[in-house]
């Protein structure tokens, strides 16, 4: 079986950083690549490894690449702090690498999420991601909602992996403001600029997409407060957005 590496990147996760690691503590290596916490993340980190690497936060991309170039395993399988590997998981992880993943470079996860406590299986859609990659054969693009593009056939794994996304609406909303902020940027960098009708209508698109197209009324109260939410922080983007176009205007 080939040996296998898990790479987390983390910033003030100490309140759930260790319901990760203890999910994969039986991976052969644990890297995690910190971007200043100010809490007891790192020494919760230093409990499972001594692999605790700190790197000032630029995107999201470069910063889960700067891991995947840390780790020495056959196999490397990026987490984020609010993921858990569940039992199934790990055996259907553990029995892919003993096929030396079956003529796979990469495997698709899909994602079973939880937003304070709660399942949502409609809101989201279908949550399902590349996370395991072969060494070498993949790299993450994208400053915001990165991906990893693998060079070489791609499976999909049965098992999900459970996703804790915030334990409190407060987090949530605090977590997104980060989010926000990256996404009109990027929008700026790529020549978008701020439009009243943009920031009216896509708002009301995101949230019927989501809570009609996809039925997030299924998802019963906490389904119709994420696609509020979803919808509310659409429109802080193009708020964000203009905001940004105003910087440029002569004084």
């Amino acid at each position: 079986m080939g040996a296998l590496s898990v790479v987390i990147i983390t910033r003030n996760e100490a309140a759930r950083i260790r319901r990760c690691l203890e999910s994969v503590a039986w991976a052969d290596e644990l890297i995690l690549v910190d971007s200043g916490s100010t809490d007891r993340t790192e020494a919760v980190c230093r409990e499972f490894t001594s692999k605790v690497y700190r790197r000032e936060f630029d995107t999201f991309d470069r910063q889960k690449n700067f891991g995947l170039e840390l780790a020495t395993g056959q196999w490397i399988l990026s987490l984020d702090a609010d993921e858990v590997i569940s039992r199934p998981l790990r055996e259907e992880l553990l029995a892919t690498l003993t096929r030396d993943g079956d003529g796979h470079d990469g495997f698709v996860l899909r994602r079973e999420n939880y937003l304070c406590g709660h399942p949502i299986l409609h809101a989201w859609g279908r949550d399902a991601l590349v996370r395991l990659v072969r060494r070498g054969r993949g790299r993450f693009h994208g400053a915001v909602h990165e991906k990893l593009e693998v060079d070489g056939r791609v499976g999909e794994l049965k098992q999900p992996l459970l996703h804790f996304n915030s334990d409190s609406l407060q987090e949530y909303i605090a977590k997104n403001q980060a989010y926000i902020a990256l996404e009109a940027q990027r929008r700026h960098q790529r020549g978008e600029r701020f439009s009243i009708a943009r920031a009216l209508l896509s708002p009301l698109r995101v949230f019927l997409f989501r809570y009609v197209r996809l039925r997030g009324f299924r998802d019963g109260t906490m389904g119709f407060i994420l696609c509020v939410l979803l919808a509310f922080f659409t429109f802080l983007i193009h708020a964000r957005l203009w905001e940004l176009t105003q910087s440029e205007a002569p004084r």
